[in-house]
């Protein structure tokens, strides 16, 4: 008898660190889609090649990151719109509890509860009863990541959110056998959790040895653990989690968002407007409208700081080269809920900003030379009555492993909130560091929305103060050397330390494929 089995796919949209799934079954045509994104054309092109009709649509829990795709799908293509227990929507949903089941053909899909990301958090073992009535891999969701957990916080105090975590999800997850393979809901770049790691894959195995947080037995440890260093509340969460269960209007149909004259723009901005410059740095930095902040299209990570620091109840204007841009950028902001929020657009068509009849400000590059030139000679700049001050802005991680020696760090993703916390005054001239010079455009920019009189922008960032082999200290160097740095935690860095790489498979297993989305 031929054997018919199972096909898998894992789509990854590296923007925002999101990955969503599809499982199939080549016997009965039929397949389900988990955590679907906001663009559902990848999943239809996929349905369409394995010629599978799409019978389930599924969320792990209500997302707080990212506009879910799964009612906008599930319309389409009338699959069944499959939503946690204990999710709390206002629309119409099957709802799956812990223990419930979905059948595929020969595909079994076993709902496991593992709350504590989210109350409602739902996992999924699937398993190819074709080959084995065993589980073959189980999706997590933002439960467990490749080396880390789901943050605790956004949903319910991070105290009660880790609870759960150590008493339901995770008992659950260890209960399983080391060799069922571990697709996340998140990879490096998400802010659901402090991943770093760009593995797409893991095993309950490898985790349950080398993953930090299951290695805890203390229940008062682990729930401190697991709420120290998280990563500063997004801005937009709470808007975002509000379309997701219903509670804000979600539209499928593109905004309309119509160009503005410069008199429109003064006008807007007169009125509590907010805007988003998407120009690079370099154009930014030459002029721009004030309290405009400087978030670059081209940035690989564009979505994920409109998210962190856009105010979550301003209406927006963009302000773009051309309309290429402008298309571009609605298409990405649709995946946070912000393409509708979108008042106008200021489409400056290489003509700059002299029509608007407004005095400019300017973000000045600096290079990596002349910053160290002054550093050296403690010398003050025109104008200037004091030394220059270096701003880090990078991950800690990124900090700890080489950072310039005289400078303060404060992360990017807590600057809008911590601003109080920086040594030095508005009046101080400061020099704004990132590894490339893109997030410090954005934190430049968000300095001198808040009175910062003189900042500069450090072209090429990191990347260049190590080209040019100026000096780098270490944060192993100097004790306490970050503004927000807490220390290793005891015999974490040595477990980190000794852990291998998964090993890179020679190919795929034979049932799943892995596919990047623009």
């Amino acid at each position: 008898m031929e054997r018919r089995p199972m096909w898998f796919e894992q789509i990854i949209r590296s923007e925002t660190g999101c990955a969503s799934y599809m499982i199939g079954s080549t016997k009965s045509g039929e397949c389900a889609v988990f955590d679907p994104l906001w663009d559902v054309e990848p999943y239809l092109a996929l349905a369409k090649k394995r010629n599978a009709r799409i019978r389930y649509v599924i969320d792990s829990h209500t997302h707080a990151d990212h506009v879910s795709g799964a009612r906008r799908l599930a319309q389409l293509r009338h699959g069944e719109l499959v939503i946690p227990q204990l999710a709390e929507i206002t629309y119409a949903a099957t709802r799956a509890g812990h223990g419930d089941t979905l059948q595929l053909g020969d595909v079994l899909l076993e709902v496991m509860h593992t709350p504590g990301h989210r109350p409602e958090m739902i996992s999924l073992l699937v398993t190819d009863r074709s080959r084995s009535e065993q589980p073959w891999c189980i999706l997590t969701g933002d439960f467990l990541l490749v080396g880390d957990l789901g943050r605790p916080d956004l949903a319910q105090d991070g105290v009660r959110g880790a609870e759960l975590l150590f008493d339901q999800a995770i008992p659950r997850l260890l209960g399983l056998e080391d060799y069922v393979e571990v697709y996340p809901g998140h990879l490096a770049g998400s802010t659901c959790g402090r991943v770093t790691s760009g593995k797409t894959i893991t095993t309950v195995g490898y985790e349950r040895r080398f993953n930090w947080y299951l290695q805890l037995r203390d229940r008062p440890l682990f729930i401190s653990e697991m709420n120290i260093d998280q990563p500063a509340r997004p801005a937009n969460a709470d808007n975002i989690v509000a379309i997701n269960q219903g509670r804000q209007p979600l539209t499928f149909d593109k905004p309309q968002t119509p160009a503005l004259s410069p008199a429109e723009v003064v006008r807007a901005l007169d009125t509590g407007h907010f805007l988003l410059d998407i120009r690079t740095p370099a154009q930014y930095g030459v002029g721009h409208l004030p309290g405009a902040y400087n978030i670059s299209l081209a940035s690989s990570s564009f979505e994920q700081w409109v998210g962190w620091v856009t105010p979550p109840d301003a209406p927006l204007l963009l302000l773009a080269e051309d309309e290429a841009d402008t298309e571009l950028a609605l298409h990405k902001l649709a995946f946070l809920g912000l393409d509708q929020r979108i008042q106008g657009v200021v489409l400056l068509k290489g003509q700059g900003l002299a029509a608007f009849h407004r005095p400019l400000r300017r973000l000045k590059q600096i290079s990596v030379q002349r910053v160290h030139e002054r550093i050296r000679s403690r010398s003050h700049g025109p104008g200037e009555q004091r030394p220059l001050q270096i701003l880090d802005v990078r991950e800690q991680s990124e900090w700890e492993a080489g950072h310039i020696a005289q400078a303060h760090h404060l992360g990017l993703k807590r600057l809008p909130d911590q601003l109080e916390r920086l040594p030095f005054a508005q009046s101080d001239p400061v020099a704004v560091v990132c590894a490339s010079g893109v997030r410090s455009s954005l934190a430049g920019s968000i300095l001198l929305r808040y009175g910062y009189q003189q900042v500069f922008n450090i072209a090429g960032g990191m990347n260049a103060w190590r080209d040019a082999r100026l000096p780098v200290m270490e944060c192993a160097d100097a004790e306490g050397c970050s503004i927000a740095h807490r220390g290793p935690r005891p015999g974490r860095s040595q477990l980190v330390s000794s852990v291998p790489s998964i090993p890179t498979p020679a190919g795929l297993p034979y049932w799943m494929e892995m596919v990047a989305v623009p």
